[in-house]
C-alpha cells in the first residue's frame, strides 16, 4: 500500500540544547511509528521540519505525541526560509580618490 503524499509541514524546535537532543530521539522513534509522516532536520536554522498528509493529522503528532513525550518546551511554527544573496555577472568600478591637500581660499 502507497502511503498518500505529505503536503502540510510545521517547523519545531526544542528551547535547550538538551531539549533539542531529546526532541530528535523522539522525532526519529515517531516516524518509524507512522507511515504517513516525514520527518527531516533543517541544519540551517536549526529546525526539525515535520511533514504530514493534512493539518488534522499534523497536530495530533504534533501536540499530542511531542508534547505528552517531550518534557521540555517545545517551539512550534512556519518553517523558516535561508535567504541567500549571490551575484549574477561580474562587474568592473573605475574611481579615483581626490583629496584635497593644502590650504582652502
Amino acid at each position: 500500500m502507497k502511503a498518500p503524499p505529505t503536503v502540510v509541514e510545521i517547523a519545531i524546535e526544542g528551547e535547550k540544547t538538551f531539549d533539542r537532543l531529546r526532541l530528535n530521539e523522539i522525532v526519529n522513534d515517531m516516524i518509524e511509528h507512522d507511515a504517513c509522516a516525514t520527518a527531516m532536520h533543517d541544519a540551517e536554522a536549526g529546525q526539525i521540519l515535520i511533514r504530514a498528509t493534512d493539518e488534522k493529522h499534523l497536530l495530533v503528532l504534533v501536540v499530542a505525541t511531542l508534547s505528552a513525550k517531550a518534557r521540555g518546551k517545545i517551539v512550534a511554527g512556519s518553517p523558516q526560509v535561508a535567504y541567500r544573496e549571490a551575484f549574477s555577472k561580474a562587474t568592473e568600478a573605475d574611481y579615483t580618490h581626490k583629496k584635497h591637500i593644502g590650504p582652502t581660499y
